[in-house]
């Protein structure tokens, strides 16, 4: 199932989550939230060629009734998956740390534009 025919799918883009637990795109429906953010992770990860086979919601973590924390599987990858993914992890954070170096006077230093308000 991908980000696209997602049954319950209503939003098409996202700002990055600030906390653990700030971003449930279905806040009722521990499920459908844990099954739409497993949809958006693999569709960001094939834009990079990377497939994780196993990544999909912790059914557990997604129908308990005390506390809706969802979860994902991320599963389990091999070595080369494993050292492609390290790559564009890294790739990213240097291009974050350009763009900050490049920027250093607006204090963005969490993603969010916010600045340091000094």
């Amino acid at each position: 199932m991908n980000s696209r025919s997602h049954p319950l799918r209503s939003r098409t883009e996202h700002a990055l989550p600030t906390a653990p637990s700030a971003y449930y795109p279905f806040p009722d429906n521990p499920l459908a939230s844990a099954l739409a953010v497993s949809d958006e992770l693999s569709a960001a990860l094939a834009v990079h060629g990377l497939t994780l086979p196993s990544l999909g919601p912790d059914l557990a973590s997604c129908t308990t009734t005390a506390l809706h924390r969802p979860l994902l599987e991320l599963g389990r990858v091999n070595l080369s998956t494993a050292h492609r993914l390290t790559a564009v992890l890294i790739v990213a954070a240097e291009a974050r740390a350009a763009a900050t170096a490049a920027h250093p006077s607006t204090g963005d230093v969490d993603g969010t534009g916010g600045g340091t308000g000094q």
